[in-house]
C-alpha cells in the first residue's frame, strides 16, 4: 500500500482532516492554542502511535515520521485561524472525518501483515490506528471516545474494511492477484467505508443496541406478585403474634355460652 503514490497522497490528506478534526474539538472546549496543537497532533498519529508501540516498531511514526508532525502542525495553525468556516462545513468535515478512519485502517492492517502477523493481529492494528488517535483524545479531554459514543455506523465498516484488507493483503502475498490490483482493492475498501459511514449519517441507520425481550414484563410481574405473596405471609405472622390473636379456634369456643344455660336463661 505505501509503495502506491496515489496512496501515499490520500495517506497525507488523511493525517491532515484528522489533525483538523482534532483541533476543532479542542476549539469547541475552548482549550489555547498549544492544546489545539496537541489535539491535532493526537488525533492523527496517536493510533498510529500505538500501532507502532504494540509492534515494536520503535520509534512511532508520530515522533519519528517530519513529515506527519509537519502536516499536524499545520492542521493546528488552520483551525487556530479558521476554525468558523471549519465549523459551518459539516459534511466536508464529515467526508474527510470517514476518509482519515478509513484509510488509516487499511493502512495499519496493511503494515501488520508487512510486518509477518497474522491476519487477526493485523485486523486490531489497523482498529489502533484507526481508532486509537480519537481515543486518546476524547480520554484526555473527558469524554466518552467517540468509537463508543457514535451510534451509527461508524466502528462496524471499519472492521470489515480492516478485514477486507488481509484478504486483498493475502491474495497479494500469494501471488493470486497483482499488486496493482491489490492497490486497486485497497481504493475500493477505503470508499466502501466511506460510502457506508456517509450513507448511515445520511439516512440515521444506527446501530442496534440490546434487544428488548417480552419476557421482561413477565418477571416484572411475577417478581411483585412473589413480593406481594411474602409480605402477606409476613402480616399474617405478626398478626398471630399479637396477644389474644393467636388462641386456637377450640379455645375461642370454649368462651361462647353453652346451648343449654343459654336456653334455661331464656326460659
Amino acid at each position: 500500500m505505501e509503495s502506491n503514490t496515489a496512496l501515499v497522497v490520500i495517506e497525507y490528506l488523511g493525517v491532515l482532516f484528522a489533525g483538523i478534526n482534532g483541533g476543532l474539538v479542542a476549539v469547541h472546549k475552548k482549550l489555547d492554542v498549544f492544546s489545539i496543537m496537541v489535539c491535532a497532533w493526537i488525533t492523527a498519529l496517536g493510533g498510529g502511535f500505538i500501532r507502532d508501540i504494540a509492534m515494536g516498531d520503535i520509534p512511532p511514526v508520530g515522533i519519528s515520521n517530519y513529515s506527519f508532525i509537519l502536516i499536524t502542525c499545520a492542521a493546528g495553525v488552520i483551525v487556530v485561524f479558521a476554525h468558523l468556516e471549519l465549523d459551518s462545513m459539516y459534511w466536508p468535515l464529515i467526508v474527510t472525518d470517514a476518509l482519515a478512519t478509513a484509510l488509516f485502517a487499511v493502512d495499519g492492517t496493511a503494515k501488520g501483515l508487512i510486518f509477518g502477523f497474522n491476519g487477526g493481529t493485523a485486523i486490531f492494528l489497523g482498529m489502533f490506528t484507526a481508532f486509537g488517535g480519537g481515543t486518546l483524545r476524547d480520554i484526555l479531554l473527558k469524554d466518552i471516545p467517540l468509537v463508543i459514543r457514535d451510534k451509527h455506523f461508524y466502528a462496524v465498516p471499519t472492521v470489515v474494511g480492516c478485514i477486507l484488507t488481509v484478504f486483498a493483503m493475502r491474495s497479494a502475498m500469494q501471488n493470486h492477484i497483482t499488486v496493482g490490483v491489490e492497490a486497486a482493492l485497497d481504493i475500493i475498501i477505503v470508499a466502501a467505508v466511506i460510502a457506508i459511514r456517509l450513507l448511515s449519517v445520511h439516512f440515521n441507520l444506527l446501530v442496534p443496541g440490546a434487544m428488548p425481550r417480552k419476557t421482561n414484563q413477565f418477571q416484572a410481574t411475577k417478581t411483585f406478585m412473589t413480593n406481594a405473596t411474602h409480605h402477606m405471609k409476613d402480616r399474617t405472622k405478626a398478626w398471630k403474634r399479637k396477644p389474644g390473636n393467636g388462641r386456637s379456634a377450640k379455645n375461642r369456643r370454649s368462651r361462647l355460652p353453652h346451648n343449654d344455660s343459654a336456653i334455661s336463661d331464656q326460659g
